[in-house]
């Protein structure tokens, strides 16, 4: 989730509010607005976590929680061996792993380390999320996604988003991410209802080939946010472009293939939902911390909400 001070956040929506003040045409709010679980839920259970994808799919098969959410977000990296696992950043969490074999820092990258040993000498989720001290704490062994896939395979409802991590050479190549997981998509047979996020139009050909013989939907980043990065001047500078331009998501969309886009709300004046609207294009609106901002989120004119809190849903 993007933190930003009081300037910073000034400066990130100003474009929007002055453009969103030119146009007096209000937005059209989807039918069905769906709810997805930002990390497996990163407020209530460590992200990205077996404990949290475990207890979303036992939500989802409970008659009292079942339809305040609709899908499960996940971020995907690639091992050495190109085993697709689950992981935010290209480096193992220095916040949420230990290790008595290996010194954790950021140099300390996944794509440099098998599946074994990722699997055998790491455990995480054992200590407090600094970013969300509510989540329930749990040591485990690291996700890999064809497990992940098996639990929510149990659910064949809930909608399956994967965020893949493509950031060379920090990370595998994004041939490398589309023959990996578009393999194991298809060995699975996985009946759930799939979206798969990539930052750039480059990683979106790579995925798209795939889309003859797997059936999924492309979301392309807006505009990518790469580990590292100051995401605020990142977010301003696409708020700005799209000031100018408010047909700029679509032409983007366009060029990549993809069936959505994946932005702040705040990046997207009413001008560029209604360009979007009309092209047919999805938008992922990201990421509401809050009830309250996942209840902003479902009035924006998006498709699907990306949310820390999924059993605040659903969207009214």
């Amino acid at each position: 989730m993007i933190r930003t001070s009081s300037l910073c956040r000034l400066l990130l929506i100003l474009p929007t509010l002055l453009l969103a003040a030119c146009s007096s045409s209000p937005i059209a709010i989807p039918d069905n607005v769906k709810v997805i679980a930002h990390g497996g839920g990163a407020a209530h259970w460590i992200r990205n976590s077996r404990h949290a994808v475990e207890q979303l799919v036992a939500a989802k098969r409970s008659p009292e929680l079942q339809n305040r959410f609709d899908g499960i977000e996940v971020d995907v990296v690639l091992t050495a061996d190109n085993l697709p696992v689950l992981a935010h950043d290209p480096w193992v969490s220095t916040e949420l792993c230990v290790s008595s074999t290996h010194t954790l820092s950021r140099e300390l990258l996944i794509k440099n380390l098998s599946s074994t040993t990722l699997a055998s000498e790491f455990r995480c989720g054992g200590k407090p999320d600094p970013q969300y001290p509510t989540a329930e704490t749990r040591e485990e062994s690291i996700l890999d996604l064809k497990e992940f896939l098996l639990l929510v395979a149990q659910t064949p409802e809930l909608i399956v988003y994967l965020d893949l991590k493509i950031q060379p050479p920090l990370t595998k190549t994004a041939r490398d991410y589309a023959q990996s997981i578009m393999g194991l998509l298809t060995s699975q047979h996985l009946s759930n209802p799939v979206l798969i996020e990539v930052p750039t139009q480059h990683d979106a050909i790579e995925f798209s080939k795939w889309h003859t013989t797997q059936d999924f939907e492309l979301v392309l980043s807006y505009p990518p946010y790469f580990a590292g990065e100051n995401w605020t001047l990142v977010g301003a500078k696409s708020a700005w472009q799209t000031f100018w331009n408010h047909d700029r998501p679509v032409e983007l969309a366009r060029e990549a293939n993809a069936n959505a886009i994946s932005s702040l709300t705040t990046l997207l004046p009413s001008g560029a939902f209604e360009a979007l609207q009309t092209a047919d294009i999805s938008v992922v609106a990201f990421t509401a911390a809050t009830a309250t901002q996942m209840e902003r989120d479902c009035q924006s004119g998006a498709n699907l909400v990306i949310t820390d809190v999924p059993l605040q849903g659903p969207c009214p």
